[in-house]
């Protein structure tokens, strides 16, 4: 049985960022529900504006919470559709990276 893996914010960091501040988490692979895919992610980014979000302060876009996985632009494969509108073996970008699979909406996949 395969397991995900998601990168987890453990510790709002203090100046630049340390390993301390991230933990990695395994959890099982999630279900896509009707009308949505599940994407085995390839490529994540990884963008200045993310340590903005680790601080808790209010700004354009929520902080990241701790002990939730982190969220970001990711590139990845569908690997399995309930969605009529995207097949299984599509390439769909989307903002739910740093996890190994996620489960998307149809309509937030390009």
């Amino acid at each position: 049985m395969s397991v995900n893996r998601e990168i987890r914010l453990a510790a709002r960091p203090v100046g630049e960022p340390r390993p301390d501040d991230f933990e990695l988490a395994t959890t099982d692979i999630p279900e896509p529900g009707e009308g949505q895919v599940l994407v085995r992610n390839t490529w994540m980014s990884v963008d200045p504006y993310m340590r903005g979000r680790m601080d808790d302060v209010e700004s354009y876009i929520p902080p990241f919470q701790l002990g939730a996985p982190m969220d970001g632009s990711a590139v990845g494969e569908v690997i399995e559709s309930r969605s009529a509108d995207i097949p299984v073996g599509a390439t769909v970008v989307h903002f739910l990276g740093w996890r190994e699979y996620s489960v998307v909406d149809a309509a937030d996949a390009t």
